[in-house]
Formats: C-alpha cells, structure tokens, sequence
C-alpha cells in the first residue's frame, strides 16, 4: 500500500453522523485508512488537531451561486419593505456608483411592500436602466430606461409564464414585472457584464462557503426570471487552480 499523502490525528474526526475516529490518512484525495491503521511517520504531511474535531464538508443541494453573487455584489436591498426605503437606496447608491451601467438591486420584500412600481425610479435615475430584483426572484421593479432598452412598451402582450403590470388606465407600463417578465429585462442587464463583473463576486462568495465548511454545491445557473448560464466561468477558475468548492 502506497504511503498516505497527509494524515488528520489527535481529535475527532467524524467521518458521518454515526461513526468517528481519531485519525484518518488520504491518498490521492481519498480516505485511505482510519483509526489504528493510520501510519503517521509514513505520511508527507501530518495535522495535529490537538483534540478538535473535523468533518467532511457540508454539500448545498441548491443554490443560484453566480446569479446570487453578482447581485449581492451591487445594491442590497435585503429588508427593504417599502418604496420610500427602495427609492432612498437606489439613489443613495447610484450617486456611489457612477459608472455602474446598470443599477441592479435585489432583495426588496414584495409580500409588504406596498403599491411596487418603478415609475418612481424614472426621476431618480432618468439616464441609466434600474433592475431590482425582488426577495423570492419572481418580481422585479424596473424604470423607463430598463423597459426601452428591452423594447417594451403598452402594445408588448404578457409573454408566458409572466404578467408586465401596466396601468389601468392609460395602458403604460408601471415598471413592476412579474415571473417570466423579468427575463426581458434581466436579459438585457446581464448581457452588459463582461464575465470579469460576474467571477470577482462569485470568487468572494465561494470563499465565504468555504469558510463555513460548504465544500461542494449544486448550482442553478439559472433563477426565475434570471439566466446566468456562464458554466465556463468555473472552469476558467478551475483550470487557474482557484476553484476550492466542487461544483
């Protein structure tokens, strides 16, 4: 049997919820020997946990990974729950913010806020396109220079699956789109990204996976609305060697 490549001793080593150990050795990235068949002084490396413990790593079966780091990297709007607060963040951050070409929020609560419209949004950003997203993903709020660069406008019939609320009256657009709606718009915003804007935020957020001991995950490029499908981002990270978390 080949020496082991690294040796975990002197803890607690589970290996799953029912059974643990003192030491594990790994070779070639599997475990080789546990317990009483580890040989420490043939291993290349030895960590000594001085009595912790260690686990294998957590596995998330869902989660929107790189659609979820590019909006958590611009405008958070987490907790929001009412125009006023949503109106008074997108131009707090549109000021910070100049050379944004969009300004892409998520997080705004749509079961409590009240009479959502992005007509508001018109005068507080009148020359650069508004996209927030809402906190389930299935609603976005957005302004009139969002709704002409992806060519809506009252005449654009529901696309299926989505509902673009206009006003009762006049017909126009409000700037509130609901399910598949979303993807005329987030289409258009995402496209204005290099692959640069989405990797630095997905790189910040693996790291914080990791950390918390998430070492491998399911990813759903796509969120409602909100397709992201860039698969070769992790492998241009995977082949620089700075991709730590199994996709």
């Amino acid at each position: 049997k080949p020496d082991p490549d690294w040796v975990l001793h002197n803890g607690t080593i589970y290996l799953d919820p029912e059974t643990k150990t003192h030491a594990v050795a790994f070779y070639k990235g599997e475990v080789q020997a546990v317990g009483e068949d580890v040989h420490i002084d043939r291993a290349t490396e030895v960590l000594d946990l001085n009595g912790a413990f260690a686990y294998p790593g957590f596995h998330d079966g869902h989660v929107h990974l790189l659609p979820g780091s590019f909006v958590l990297d611009r405008l958070v709007l987490v907790g929001a729950s009412s125009m006023r607060t949503i109106e008074s963040k997108v131009e707090s951050y549109a000021k910070e913010n100049p050379d944004e070409p969009w300004i892409v929020g998520y997080g705004w609560v749509s079961d409590l806020t009240e009479d959502a419209s992005g007509e508001s949004l018109n005068e507080i950003v009148p020359d650069r396109p508004v996209l927030l997203v809402s906190n389930s993903a299935h609603q976005a709020l957005v302004n009139r220079k969002a709704l002409d660069l992806a060519g809506i406008t009252k005449d654009t019939p529901d696309p299926e699956g989505g509902i673009i609320v206009k006003d009762p009256e006049t017909g126009e657009p409000t700037g509130l789109l609901i399910e598949a709606a979303l993807s005329l718009v987030s289409e258009v915003a995402t496209g204005a990204y290099g692959d640069e804007a989405y990797q630095s935020g997905l790189e910040d957020q693996l790291a914080t996976f990791v950390s918390g001991g998430v070492t491998s995950v399911s990813e759903i490029l796509a969120a409602p609305g909100f397709d992201l499908a860039r698969p070769w981002i992790y492998q241009d990270l995977d082949e620089a060697d700075r991709l730590h978390t199994r996709i």
